[in-house]
């Protein structure tokens, strides 16, 4: 059937029993619970998860530790990747380990002290940074040990190692020393430490007591961790480090330091992660298209778009969320220009959602056509928080879309589901949005007619309050961008994504004030930063009696 119908049987039910408004995620403070953020209280919410480092945050962790040899662990890497379908790449619940990937676990730190004992001539005098000669002795690595290892250990542990720690390398060191050698030796502490707990997951127990809340001071260290990763991906800087071995890290220090690392490079890269999981951009990353544009090298630059994209609005623009959603210039990646037909104002764009990566993570099963419903509700979902539409029980109305399968364009085959008063609830909501960017295909080409018919991108943005048509998906964005709800929403997910988790009611007051600072000051995502890693939830976890 022309334009094919699957997407259609399933997400016609979408609203079909909903009323605007009625969507609220679990565990979070109903819309209509008010916080004033210049008079509430912030509080601490109660579970304060365990938190895996993600592939990604492993593999920085590696770059950092041992960066003149990281490149072949790469290559050789069997840490288990994680995959995400919805929330972030940061989550605690993306980060679970199975018993299959414990294994992968243990079996990537044997590749890399396998690696290590195989290249140990260059290897080692490169990770230990001693001046320990060529063809070195036992002897001179062990003096070189000394020194080493607690220095190492304070850098991947991002704290001080404890007398019991020191004491089972130590122990492990000296007995494989006696028997196979320094060297086979120092790969087993190798893989000792890249296989810890206290490297692989970000342990944070807190200091003193808990106040009247039931929270507890993070440890300077702990809070120099929490900075690091969310700004800068991977471990804390020496700047940091020494701020935390002095136990200075107020709230003056913590704005000061990640004003400093929002300068750095890394924190581009970051936000682009953030971004291309907000934007659900990693799906056309590891599907394939339909579409005679496709190809290895466009899909390889798709993957990139995002994050390179975020450079450039954090580099060259002004790092405002006006200017993410809606500019109309922006570099395109070479394996790109003919997808998009130019090189740095494609026609018909404006900002993320109608970067190629995004519109085109939204495809049918096939990935030949378009899937309206699903940016819609995406729209609604991801970008202005409107909560989860569940399915009701009367989606059985196949037969029903079969007479409009014929229609050319997606507007005309799914008019009828915004005219029905079962259907209308949700879908007036939902289809207008994804239909406004039906002029990116499957693969997020620019197109200007579906089955030789114009294809019509206006409608009106329904939500909440607002109601406000547009005529075209700029029209849109800019609605979109220029909304207290939107703005709202992409703080909120900024929160989400630093905290590891969803939001609570615990967390209401403190996301009110995130939220106010972030529009306030016109947009501008590095203050939304500095008003996530200033709040109480950020800088104090729950005490465990508090958490039971």
């Amino acid at each position: 059937m022309r334009g094919g119908i699957w997407w259609l049987a399933v997400f016609v039910a979408f609203g079909c029993e909903g009323r605007i408004g009625d969507a609220v995620e679990p565990g979070v403070t109903p819309p209509d619970t008010v916080f004033d953020p210049n008079v509430c209280e912030e509080t601490v919410a109660a579970t304060t998860p365990l938190r895996r480092l993600s592939s990604e945050q492993y593999t920085r962790v590696l770059r950092q530790l041992m960066p003149t040899i990281a490149s072949d662990l790469e290559a050789r890497s069997l840490f288990p990747e994680t995959i995400i379908d919805h929330g972030f790449s940061t989550d605690a619940s993306a980060n679970t380990v199975s018993t299959f990937e414990s294994n992968q676990i243990e079996d990537n730190a044997e590749a890399i002290a396998a690696y290590v004992l195989d290249n140990a001539e260059e290897a080692i005098p490169a990770i230990t940074g001693c001046d320990l000669g060529a063809s070195f002795t036992d002897d001179a690595l062990d003096a070189c040990m000394t020194g080493f290892l607690p220095a190492f250990g304070e850098r991947a542990f991002r704290r001080p190692m404890t007398a019991t720690e020191q004491e089972i390398a130590e122990t492990l060191y000296d007995s494989l020393r006696g028997e196979q050698g320094s060297r086979a030796a120092f790969a087993a502490v190798m893989q000792l430490v890249t296989q810890s707990p206290a490297l692989l997951y970000r342990v944070e127990r807190g200091q003193g007591s808990a106040d009247e809340d039931g929270a507890v001071e993070l440890t300077a260290h702990e809070l120099a961790s929490r900075l690091s990763f969310l700004l800068s991906g991977g471990l804390p800087d020496e700047e940091l480090v020494e701020a935390a071995r002095r136990d200075s890290l107020g709230p003056d220090e913590v704005a000061m330091h990640a004003e400093r690392l929002m300068q750095e490079d890394e924190f581009a890269a970051v936000l682009g992660e953030f971004h291309r999981d907000w934007m659900h951009a990693y799906v056309i990353g590891r599907e394939g298209r339909a579409h005679p544009l496709f190809s290895e090298a466009v899909q390889g630059a798709l993957r990139d778009e995002v994050a390179e994209y975020t450079e450039w609005l954090l580099t060259e623009a002004d790092g405002r969320f006006e200017t993410l959603m809606t500019s109309t210039r922006f570099p395109v990646a070479p394996e790109l220009v003919e997808l998009y037909g130019a090189s740095e104002a494609p026609p018909g764009r404006a900002g993320i959602l109608t970067l190629a990566s995004v519109t085109g993570s939204f495809a049918s099963e096939d990935g030949a056509d378009s899937a309206p419903i699903l940016r819609g509700a995406f729209i609604r979902e991801s970008v202005l928080c409107g909560g989860t539409l569940t399915l009701p029980a009367n989606d059985g109305l196949e037969e029903e879309l079969v007479p409009t399968a014929h229609l050319p364009t997606a507007k005309q085959r799914l008019t009828f589901l915004e005219e029905r008063s079962d259907c209308a609830g949700c879908h007036a909501q939902i289809n207008p949005l994804g239909l406004a960017f039906e002029n990116f295909d499957a693969l997020g080409s620019y197109r200007s007619e579906e089955n030789d018919t114009p294809i019509d991108a206006s409608g009106t943005l329904r939500f909440g309050t607002i109601s406000e048509p547009f005529e075209t998906p700029q029209e849109l964005a800019m609605l979109l961008a220029q909304s207290e709800e939107a703005q709202a929403c992409y703080a909120t997910q900024f929160y989400r994504y630093a905290m590891g988790r969803l939001e609570v009611a615990a967390d209401a007051c403190s996301l009110a004030r995130v939220q106010q600072r972030f529009i306030e000051s016109g947009g501008d995502i590095r203050e939304l930063a500095l008003a996530v890693v200033g709040s109480r939830p950020f800088q104090t976890r729950a005490s465990v009696e508090e958490s039971r």
